[in-house]
């Protein structure tokens, strides 16, 4: 446990077997996810059992031709009557096919084959601790650009306060092309993109010298995650506004 990151805690899969198998291991389940939450052990449960039960409710999405322990990739030894995959594709427990690691979901009567291992390793490591880390990010990124439409705003009220336009109406518009980087922090994933922001507006004063005034803003960006994809955000947002000078305020 010494310098561990992330702690990832599996349930035992309580889909099948018999009825005392399964009542067993759910017992199992909550006596240890409770026992670890009572002692405020910071950890991420893992669905092993509902992954197993989404790769048999659609066994195709997952490139599987066989999802079921009783038709195991590998052959059973004779003698042997549970959970030989540790012989897999050896002369003792050949393969049943070329390629059975990849079709079939298990290699013996209770562990996932090849293909099978590789989806549990993903689900660990990409569902639980890199996507949540990424989505986290849909909240920060807004900040910039939220941040440029206010600042934008800022900027422009002292410049309609000194000057008037034809008729007592000033418009403007400006842009603003910036460099957005948020570092990784305790190992969670990183972004970077280049947000990009127009903002247009309208004002007047009015008769009791009150600045008041509308503006569009529509902007984007992409983000790109530390070595894993991007993602496209677009803003639009309508803006009022309103300034006046009472003395030195």
């Amino acid at each position: 446990m010494g310098g561990a990151r992330y702690i990832i805690v599996p349930n035992t899969p309580e889909s099948f077997g018999t009825t005392t198998q399964q009542a067993l291991r759910s017992l199992y389940n909550d006596t240890l996810w409770g026992g670890l939450a009572v002692a405020h052990v910071n950890f991420i449960p893992a669905d092993f059992n509902g992954l197993r039960q989404a790769i048999v409710a659609n066994a195709a999405a997952f490139g599987f031709q066989f999802t079921g322990n009783n038709n195991p990739a590998c052959q059973q030894p004779a003698g042997i009557t549970s959970a030989w995959a540790l012989l897999c594709a050896t002369s003792v427990s050949p393969l049943v096919a070329p390629g059975a690691d990849q079709t079939h979901s298990f290699a013996d009567d209770q562990h996932f084959a090849t293909a099978g291992q590789k989806i549990v390793g993903d689900y660990y490591y990409y569902s639980l601790a890199v996507a949540p880390s990424q989505i986290s990010l849909l909240a920060e990124n807004p900040i910039k650009t939220r941040a440029d439409v206010i600042t934008a705003i800022e900027n422009q009220i002292p410049a309609s306060q000194r000057v008037r336009g034809p008729q007592g109406f000033n418009t403007w518009i400006t842009g603003d092309v910036s460099s957005l980087k948020i570092d990784p922090s305790s190992g969670f994933i990183g972004a970077r993109g280049t947000p990009v922001m127009v903002t247009a507006g309208i004002d007047t004063i009015t008769s009791m010298g009150m600045l008041i005034g509308f503006a569009v803003s529509a902007g984007t960006k992409k983000p790109n995650f530390d070595a894993y994809g991007s993602y496209t955000q677009n803003e639009f947002a309508v803006s009022g506004y309103a300034a006046g000078t009472v003395g030195p305020f």
